[in-house]
């Protein structure tokens, strides 16, 4: 299923409903409407619609329907059968998804910060940070006389660029290296944990690192 953009003329903000206040309002840019086009592998972190969280400066809301497009960088809530999106904005501070968290961070992209999702791994002094990456490819034509049909518009999942912030800075991570030098902290303890371990850069082991380090302050 493809998805297209609308613009939203006009929200209501009647009643206390959650939704019909601040969530709609925030996602007053616009709407989701679902086009019957089909598509293979997927653009988001979970396919369907999972009871979560959003916090926001105000406050927050349970049992909110909602999934990550990850190649659109968007959380998609559902309010009866519309669907609404979330940009990342200094607005949100924290969306849970079942068991992931994701989290807006400012990121350097071109030659401006904009705010952006991350999918948080490990959380305390130091916070692990995951980049979630999709490529799109549109459709194919047949490429006769091998191929009768053409390929499906396709979104494939890449592999995750991880960040640290520490000390209020957030910085990439391109190795396991890297990680040590960035944390102020004496280095001996987490070199011996990464090479005792065979510490690489993937998610689990990372954050065993990250882990590892917060346990120590």
């Amino acid at each position: 299923m493809y998805l297209v953009f609308l613009s939203v003329v006009s929200v209501a903000q009647q009643g206390k409903d959650v939704y019909d206040h601040l969530l709609i309002k925030i996602a007053q840019k616009g709407i989701l409407q679902a086009s019957d086009e089909n598509y293979d592998g997927t653009p988001y972190l979970n396919d369907e619609f999972i009871s979560g969280t959003v916090y926001i400066n105000e406050g927050k809301f349970d049992d909110v329907l909602l999934r990550y497009n990850i190649f659109r960088d968007l959380v998609e809530f559902k309010k009866d059968k519309q669907t609404y999106f979330l940009d990342a904005d200094s607005k949100i501070d924290m969306v849970t998804i079942g068991d992931d968290t994701l989290v807006v961070e400012d990121l350097l992209v071109g030659k401006s910060e904009k705010p952006v999702y991350f999918k948080r791994i490990a959380s305390g002094k130091a916070i692990l940070l995951s980049r979630l990456n999709v490529k799109y490819r549109e459709a194919q034509p047949p490429r006769p006389p091998a191929e009768i049909e053409g390929k499906l518009p396709r979104y494939t999942r890449l592999s995750d660029d991880f960040y640290l912030k520490a000390e209020g800075k957030l910085s990439k991570i391109d190795n396991v290296k890297n990680v040590i030098q960035l944390l102020s902290s004496p280095s001996e303890d987490l070199e011996s944990l990464a090479k005792k371990n065979k510490i690489s850069k993937n998610e689990e082991d990372l954050k065993k690192l990250i882990n590892h380090f917060n346990s120590l302050q």
